[in-house]
């Protein structure tokens, strides 16, 4: 199996060295992309050029017959790989890579293993040499039916690699995508060349096999894409394998209403895989989308769906109608998110927008309950001097800026004291809480009666002249005088003091007034009580 030397061997085995070397030049530029698409196909099929230039170099530099049969047949392990790694290297950078996933690829070290195993039986069978134990070859091409049928099959696996490399050139855009491909045809083309003309005698060397630098011309063409195009750092991502690693369901439907494009996510929701939706009805997803039908499915619109199938979840159903470049429907697209998370961020968010504002209410409430607490008497429930003293002058200046008159009424309990001594004063409190109902009642809206302290009461009416303040004081006065008031041990009947003063007429500041109405019912305590006065008339 060894050959004929003819020509001088030195020079072809440095360059055999010479181009194992170039081919680890190559893995080491390629070995930090060691995990793009096309990163360890290349890594391995340079391993395989080394292999084969190398043992082929020893072979021709070895002194020993066993030797030099040794790395003869060592060449085969780099021989036979070199193809398969080429044509999966091919396919990945060209994005189709899909057919020589799993079992496929295992198939293609199919003949490459019987290739190996008849080389190294050969002795036994002679089908690999095709000739008798210890006759030489002619030439580097000669063999038995193995041997040619390893050649054929390594040559249509080029082939198959330089195929899907023209159509890769063709179906990738992007200007850089292309040169990439495009200096890796033009290695593999020369190549081809060189092996077509060597196979029909243009280039022939008796006795040396030019096949492993000629598959090393690709080398300078890798080396330059690497380097010049950055192959295996920018690199083509098809539009199926974007799509099918998207969260999002997509589906595209034509207008028969057909499933034309689905991918894993969409599938999902109804418990299929993509291959089994491919041209079916839309009418399979019914559960997910009930009211995508007729009219909906060509217009653009948004929808929210919940499902309780197979995982409850909420789903945002977005349709974009698709329309040909000279326009009219040829098409839609319908993208799925599932928005559970967001809905019950959203529930969530609406539980603590409901219990905030309902603590809202609750300290507008409270704060409500504590400014009337800190205006109004707890008693009598009537509003106190603090709430006086604030809305008062409010009173006055706006009488002042209307030319109005405000009246005031002072009012006192007749003989107060004997009621708590004969009584008690819890009896008292009702006489004052009682009091306090009837003197409320008795005041029109916009006027004020405050408890003034003990049993002392002030009315406040505004845009009230004096006659019309003492008419209503004597109402007041007779109203109290004949209603009987309820007590523990029964019922009373009490009289009021009141003493009247207006302002202006009487005086135009407030303690100026409060003190003429006090001095006023005083007065009247002392003409007899149960009686009117009003301010500055002179005693009888």
């Amino acid at each position: 199996m060894l050959e004929k030397l003819v020509y001088p061997v030195i020079p072809y085995a440095v360059a055999l060295l010479i181009s194992g070397s170039l081919a680890l030049l190559i893995l080491v530029l390629a070995w930090p992309r060691r995990l793009a698409p096309g990163g360890q196909p290349l890594i391995w099929m340079m391993v395989a050029i080394m292999v084969w230039c190398w043992t082929y170099a020893l072979h021709w530099l070895s002194g020993s017959h066993s030797a030099r049969f040794f790395w003869l047949n060592a060449t085969y392990f780099g021989a036979v790989s070199f193809p398969i790694f080429l044509l999966v290297f091919v396919a990945q950078i060209t994005r189709q890579d899909g057919w020589l996933r799993g079992r496929n690829f295992y198939l293609l070290w199919i003949v490459p293993g019987i290739t190996l195993l008849a080389m190294w039986t050969d002795p036994l069978h002679s089908l690999f040499s095709g000739r008798q134990p210890g006759a030489e070859a002619s030439n580097f091409l000669s063999g038995g039916p193995l041997f040619w049928m390893s050649i054929v099959y390594s040559y249509l696996l080029v082939l198959a690699a330089y195929g899907l490399a023209v159509i890769g050139f063709f179906r990738l855009r992007g200007t850089i995508y292309r040169w990439q491909i495009a200096t890796v045809l033009t290695g593999m083309l020369i190549g081809m060349v060189v092996l077509v003309l060597e196979l029909r005698g243009f280039i022939f060397l008796p006795g040396l096999d030019l096949t492993p630098i000629t598959f090393t011309l690709i080398s300078p063409f890798l080396l330059s894409s690497l380097v010049g195009f950055q192959m295996l750092k920018v690199i083509p991502v098809s539009l199926d394998a974007v799509i099918d690693q998207m969260q999002d369901g997509v589906l595209v439907i034509n207008s028969e209403n057909k499933i034309i494009e689905v991918n894993r996510s969409a599938a999902g929701l109804v418990n299929s895989r993509r291959n089994e939706l491919v041209g079916k009805p839309l009418d399979v997803f019914g559960n997910v989308l009930p009211d995508l039908k007729g009219e909906l499915v060509t217009q653009l619109h948004r929808s929210q769906v919940h499902l309780t199938v197979p995982t409850p979840m909420d789903l945002e159903i977005q349709v974009h109608p698709l329309i040909g470049r000279r326009g009219g429907y040829r098409g839609t697209l319908i993208t799925l998110r599932d928005i559970t998370h967001i809905k019950a961020v959203e529930g969530e968010l609406r539980r603590i927008n409901t219990v905030l504002t309902l603590q809202l209410e609750q300290i507008a409430q409270l704060q409500q309950s504590l400014q009337e607490q800190v205006i109004r008497d707890p008693l009598t429930g009537l509003f106190n001097r603090r709430y006086l003293d604030e809305s008062l002058p409010k009173d006055l200046a706006r009488a002042s800026r209307d030319e109005g008159q405000v009246s005031l009424l002072m009012i006192d309990i007749d003989f107060f004291k004997q009621i708590n001594d004969t009584y008690g004063h819890a009896s008292g409190d009702l006489v004052l809480k009682d009091l306090a109902m009837l003197l409320d009642q008795s005041m029109r809206q916009g006027d004020t009666v405050c408890r003034f302290g003990g049993e002392e009461f002030l009315a406040v009416m505004v845009d009230t002249p004096l006659p019309a303040a003492v008419r209503r004081a004597e109402q007041m006065r007779i109203t109290v005088a004949v209603k009987p008031i309820s007590i523990q041990s029964g019922a009373v009947n009490v009289t009021i003091s009141v003493g009247v003063a207006t302002y202006p007429q009487h005086g135009e500041q407030v303690q100026e007034l409060i003190h003429l109405a006090d001095l006023a019912m005083y007065q009247a305590k002392s003409q007899g009580r149960n009686q009117v006065c009003v301010a500055g008339e002179p005693l009888p």
